[in-house]
């Protein structure tokens, strides 16, 4: 081959050679793709994108002088439940002492009657009477009837003063004097008539009465026991 010829390949193939490689060097860099650009770092599976956030992981990190604890096994705060008192009974009421006239204090207080009534002294049974409150849905209507029920049976004045009569919660106390002469048997019918009345069975059980005679006065004292609910 003419040497000519050779050395003008030999030429150009090192001129297109070294332009293939300054055109190389001058290209721009390729440009990240848009979408890795938005693209967070890959998240494991299973795993919160939060646990990758430096800012919710120092949340969560120990604090110094602080113990770790775990929310799910931690116990629950202990509730404070502030003390009740006690509820009072509905439709009872503390009452004071009946007064009692001189003759009922000689014959219910400071007397020596020992008459037995269900294993209890009238004396007893007065002082009962006292500690009891006072069951307005027992007491008022039959105080209501008691009255009633004396008056039809003509205890009443002349022949009787009704000083006191008062119902609790398990007794009635019914105090007053006769004047006639034979006012105790006269009280002692009205107790048998009482005993009669159709609302009696209904609401006691037995009664026990006590007196005492002076001057031409008969004092008088007579207990109802209410009927076991």
């Amino acid at each position: 081959m003419n040497r000519s010829l050779l050395g003008l390949m030999a030429t150009g193939a090192a001129g297109f050679l070294a332009g293939w490689l300054a055109h190389g060097a001058n290209a721009p860099a390729a440009q990240a793709s848009p979408a890795a650009a938005l693209e967070g770092p890959a998240v494991a599976p299973g795993l919160p994108a939060a646990a990758l956030n430096p800012a919710s992981q120092s949340a969560w990190a120990p604090q110094p002088g602080k113990p770790v604890t775990d929310s799910a096994s931690s116990p629950a705060p202990h509730a404070v439940v502030a003390p009740v008192a006690p509820a009072a009974k509905p439709g009872l009421s503390l009452m004071p002492a009946p007064t009692l006239s001189a003759e009922h204090q000689a014959l219910l207080v400071s007397g020596h009657d020992k008459q037995p009534f269900r294993n209890a002294s009238p004396a007893e049974l007065h002082q009962q009477f006292m500690a009891e409150a006072r069951d307005a849905t027992w007491a008022d209507p039959l105080e209501t009837q008691l009255r009633q029920a004396l008056g039809a049976l003509g205890v009443q004045s002349p022949a009787f003063d009704v000083q006191g009569l008062d119902c609790r919660q398990n007794l009635c106390e019914l105090r007053l004097i006769g004047f006639a002469p034979n006012a105790g048997d006269q009280w002692n019918r009205a107790m048998v008539s009482l005993r009669e009345q159709d609302w009696w069975g209904q609401a006691y059980s037995g009664m026990s009465t006590t007196s005492s005679g002076n001057n031409g006065r008969t004092v008088i004292a007579t207990f109802f026991e209410r009927r076991k609910r």
